[in-house]
């Protein structure tokens, strides 16, 4: 059970399962297309080391979508996403978070 989440074990399985559905269409479209999967567990930490800004763009493929009607067309979702992604260049990004304990004097800042 994740942190911070204050309901049951069964409340927390109900809401889980969905989304156990998609793990492995996740995992495969990721190794296809040769990238690497990551998941925010409880107790482990993820740190990004390239640098002191994360960058964003809200753009939607689908919006307020019940889980259950995406998963028939999710691989194409995944590949319209894909070739989304690739028409976007750094001028596009805005600023989503400034990271704190960035030291500005590295590279990677």
């Amino acid at each position: 059970m994740p942190n911070g989440f204050h309901g049951s074990n069964h409340d927390w399985d109900r809401m889980e399962s969905p989304l156990l559905k998609i793990d492995a269409m996740l995992t495969s479209f990721a190794i296809l297309h040769g990238r690497t999967r990551s998941a925010n567990y409880h107790s482990e930490t993820h740190t990004d080391l390239l640098g002191g800004r994360k960058e964003e763009k809200r753009q939607f493929l689908r919006k307020a979508v019940p889980l259950h009607e995406l998963e028939g067309d999710l691989s194409q979702l995944l590949l319209d996403a894909k070739e989304m992604l690739n028409t976007w260049s750094s001028c596009d990004l805005e600023v989503a978070t400034t990271l704190k304990g960035i030291d500005s004097r590295s590279p990677y800042a």
